[in-house]
């Protein structure tokens, strides 16, 4: 196979805890993350919400933005690496990015989750790849083998802990008896926890997961309102049909315990 001459421009929005690995990674390994067909990876801008807290971080300036739509529409970006996170503007920036053509690579489990089947529709019709592996299980991985290796077998059901932050907290509480409290205290100390975790502990983080790989195993997109989901801190019924557990609304029988 003949080698690309020309360098895949690559665009990575945000830099926070993931973001400035990957940043690094171009910036030192890129040798290593060639592309499948050889062509070599360049590092075409990171957009950042704060230029200067970033120049003192040490990223180079020459790279530096705080407007990503200005990379996204960029003629000369190949590649757009969103870890942004959250909702908006990410959704947006994704499908201009899809819209355009381009490939986008993302680990944001919300976009997915919530406006996947769209900018899966998006991808298609333009030609561009979408890809999420980091969303679920990044360092698995599930998510490429699920679509790839096991493409050839029938899923009848997935089961596993999906969210680090909330198994922490329930082998703290369960091994250990520690209260609700201190264990959440303990996990934000290791740093298991954000400052702010309501998304793991409300069991919105394991939702968004069950329904991405619902979509790889089962081949539907599932309304993230329709996965019943019980909050860290609520008793669990041992029994999923119990009356305190709403059954599940789809074929895939699944039950997020934050």
């Amino acid at each position: 196979m003949s080698r690309r001459s020309r360098a895949l421009r690559v665009a990575v929005l945000g830099a926070g805890t993931v973001g400035a690995e990957v940043v690094m990674a171009l910036l030192e390994r890129a040798a290593e993350l060639t592309s499948a067909d050889g062509a070599p990876l360049t590092l075409a801008g990171i957009a950042v919400r704060d230029v200067d807290r970033a120049r003192r971080r040490g990223l180079s300036p020459d790279l530096l933005t705080d407007e990503p739509a200005h990379l996204v529409a960029a003629a000369d970006t190949d590649v757009i690496v969103e870890l942004m996170g959250g909702d908006e503007p990410a959704r947006t920036l994704i499908a201009a990015a899809l819209g355009a053509g381009k490939a986008v690579v993302t680990a944001n489990k919300h976009v997915i989750a919530h406006h996947g089947s769209e900018l899966e529709a998006l991808a298609r019709r333009t030609g561009a790849s979408l890809r999420f592996e980091a969303a679920v299980g990044g360092g698995i991985p599930i998510l490429g083998p699920i679509a790839t290796e096991l493409a050839a077998n029938r899923i009848s059901a997935v089961r596993g802990i999906v969210n680090g932050t909330t198994n922490s907290i329930l082998s703290a509480m369960s091994d250990d008896g520690r209260e609700y409290a201190d264990a959440l205290a303990d996990a934000q100390a290791a740093g298991y926890a954000e400052a702010d975790p309501s998304g793991d502990v409300e069991g919105l983080d394991a939702v968004n997961k069950i329904v991405i790989l619902a979509r790889l195993a089962f081949g539907v997109w599932l309304d993230p309102a329709d996965v019943p989901h019980v909050p860290s801190e609520a008793p669990v019924p041992a029994d999923p049909g119990s009356p305190a557990s709403p059954p599940p609304t789809s074929p895939w029988r699944g039950r997020a315990a934050g």
